[in-house]
């Protein structure tokens, strides 16, 4: 009788300690999910910007190329950046 009692003891913590462990999993998942969800929305906004900058600083060489001045392009390729950065805010 004595051993039933332990082990029906046993068993009480062992579900218990399963159901625990169980919901510390199930909201590290839910942590970790919203740290993809953010990931995915940087990487996202990285790519937006970089190709915008890839096309500034196409633009940019090809004026300098052009015109062979540099300072004129170099100030506008400036001010649409800063113009970009502040209408994204």
């Amino acid at each position: 009788m004595d051993t039933l009692i332990h082990a029906d003891i046993f068993f009480v913590i062992t579900s218990v300690s399963t159901v625990i462990i169980a919901v510390l999993i199930i909201i590290a998942m839910i942590f970790l999910i919203s740290i993809l969800a953010n990931m995915r929305y940087v990487s996202k906004k990285l790519k937006t910007e970089s190709d915008f900058l890839a096309e500034e600083l196409r633009e940019f060489r090809r004026k300098i190329e052009v015109s062979h001045t540099r300072i004129f392009p170099l100030f506008r390729l400036l001010q649409r950046l800063v113009s970009r950065y502040y209408q994204t805010k």
